[in-house]
């Protein structure tokens, strides 16, 4: 794990990562004073060149606002690189989905935070972006709603009305990802199913009208299951997550998201090596196969990073479970230099800091 150039005075978590060219940039949250008070909690950009070496941007007008601010995705589109997340002003816990933009990951904008794209009543976020050749798209919540945004360049925005048929109930539906794939859209996440949630995908030509793939018990299961990361390489799609009993959970599609099929847990081992809960967060396409990044239960208890591997998206083994003392999860995963880097938080110092782990080759 890179730590050195990571660990600095209060909480520091990264949430995602993108690459454009030499250069990488992790988003997340920075807070340089006590934990507990709500203001201070800026959006938080680092960059690096390899990796290993990391800076986070600062004196940023943009990244350092009153109240309280995160960065939750990031990806190469738009002006350079197109950031989301939220920003909460208010005391009474209210917040707006947030946009930034950058041409180089040093420099930032925010997108003027407009209240009938970005506000409204209750909470409103943005947690995850995307880019394609028609634009940009973000999806989160709207209140409890999940909720869908595109731009055509990054910097402008249409909040797309919810549809509850195609979406699914408020608290029981949410995005976890999504991603361009060969010439649409595809999300993925949970919708409502008798009183629980199971896992869900959406299909999109234009990132404004969606059509939500039909529900597959065998595939999408029957409660608790979700999607948190979707990854296009060779052999179609792949899409990880966990189900209601915290085990790590694959699926693929060959067809570019229409159809799916759930991969046994005895492939890849959904539990931890202790047997206890594991979860998958962030998953990359390495040539014919895949990364997968996470967290596994250690023997005390404690979350530890983990890494996932497969040769073709079907056959998994687990590369690593990260044991330190303290906490880690790894949040997202990236291509970089012929191998891969995960970021997310390590709590084994006394605060929490931003992580990054690296691997030099390809699994």
């Amino acid at each position: 794990m890179v730590n050195g150039s990571l660990v600095s005075a209060g909480h520091q978590e990264m949430h995602d990562i993108a690459v454009v060219g030499s250069t990488l940039v992790a988003v997340g949250i920075h807070h340089s004073g006590e934990a507990n008070d709500p203001n201070g909690w800026d959006a938080a950009v680092w960059v690096s060149s390899d990796g290993m070496t990391w800076t986070r941007v600062s004196n940023e007008p943009s990244l350092e606002v009153a109240g309280y601010q995160a960065m939750y995705g990031v990806v190469a589109g738009g002006p350079g690189f197109v950031a989301v997340g939220i920003d909460e002003r208010e005391a009474n816990g209210d917040s707006d989905a947030a946009v930034w933009t950058s041409p180089d990951g040093v420099s930032w904008t925010r997108v003027v935070p407009d209240e009938s794209t970005f506000g409204g009543p209750d909470m409103q976020g943005m947690f995850v972006v995307a880019s394609g050749p028609l634009g940009v798209v973000a999806v989160g919540v709207d209140g409890s709603r999940a909720t869908v945004w595109f731009s055509p360049d990054g910097l402008t925005w249409t909040r797309v009305p919810h549809d509850e048929d195609l979406i699914g109930s408020p608290d029981q539906s949410g995005f976890g990802d999504v991603a361009w794939v060969g010439d649409h859209f595809v999300a993925v996440g949970s919708a409502a199913l008798n009183g629980s949630h199971v896992a869900a995908v959406w299909i999109s030509s234009d990132g404004v009208s969606w059509n939500r793939v039909p529900h597959d018990e065998e595939a999408f299961g029957i409660i608790g299951r979700q999607m948190a990361a979707i990854a296009s390489f060779d052999g179609g799609l792949v899409a990880v997550g966990s189900d209601a009993d915290a085990r790590a959970v694959v699926w693929t599609s060959q067809d570019d998201g229409v159809t799916w099929s759930r991969i046994s847990d005895s492939d890849f081992g959904g539990l931890s090596p202790y047997g206890g809960r594991s979860e998958m967060y962030g998953v990359v396409a390495v040539h014919g196969g895949a990364i997968a990044v996470g967290r596994s239960e250690g023997l005390d208890g404690d979350s530890q990073a983990a890494v996932w591997g497969s040769d073709d998206g079907l056959w998994w083994r687990r590369l690593a479970v990260f044991v330190a003392p303290g906490e880690q999860r790894a949040n997202a995963v990236a291509l970089f230099g012929g191998g891969a880097v995960a970021v997310g938080s390590d709590s084994s110092g006394r605060e929490v800091d931003a992580a990054v782990w690296i691997c030099a080759e390809d699994a």
